[in-house]
């Protein structure tokens, strides 16, 4: 109501697009605390990481890398997320798809913790972290997250098999 009531102070050219910003935050407003929540929640995550990286600096040098290639959610939770993600498709309740969000940032940290697991143990160039951080941000953010569910049953860092030292 106080964006509409704006709506007079805008040049008449405006308008119209007043209207459509108007109609997108419409839209959009549902799902926005689901947004902030999983914004908040990645930013929380990435601060834990990141002070349990310094802390395996000064007190378990080299400890960091296999804790966060192991880095899992396990079961019961993935089992929780698949439901409420066949709720929010059934339902299509705005509260259930909130939830929904906030419960796949976790596992986008699942899944990004995966993929570094398998650069390391296939021995990859860091050049293909370099491009999936490149591709994430924009394009891959869900199927990470759908990655790191799936890598609750499926085990993917134990499938994977380590290429051998070219020495």
């Amino acid at each position: 109501r106080e964006l509409a009531a704006l709506a007079p102070s805008v040049p008449a050219g405006d308008q119209a697009l007043l209207g459509q910003w108007l109609e997108l935050l419409k839209a959009w407003a549902p799902w926005l605390p689901g947004q902030v929540v999983s914004a908040v929640l990645m930013v929380v995550l990435l601060a834990l990481l990141l002070g349990r990286w310094q802390q395996a600096l000064l007190f378990n040098p080299g400890g960091f890398r296999p804790e966060f290639h192991e880095l899992r959610l396990g079961q019961p939770l993935a089992a929780f997320t698949l439901a409420l993600f066949g709720s929010t498709l059934l339902l299509g309740w705005p509260p259930l798809a909130n939830g929904l969000l906030a419960l796949g940032m976790p596992y986008t940290v699942q899944g990004i913790a995966l993929v570094h697991a398998m650069v390391f143990k296939r021995r990859l160039s860091p050049a293909w972290l370099v491009l999936f951080y490149l591709l994430l941000i924009p394009f891959l953010s869900q199927l990470v997250m759908a990655l790191g569910v799936v890598d609750a049953w499926a085990d993917f860092r134990n499938r994977i098999r380590s290429r051998p030292d070219p020495r």
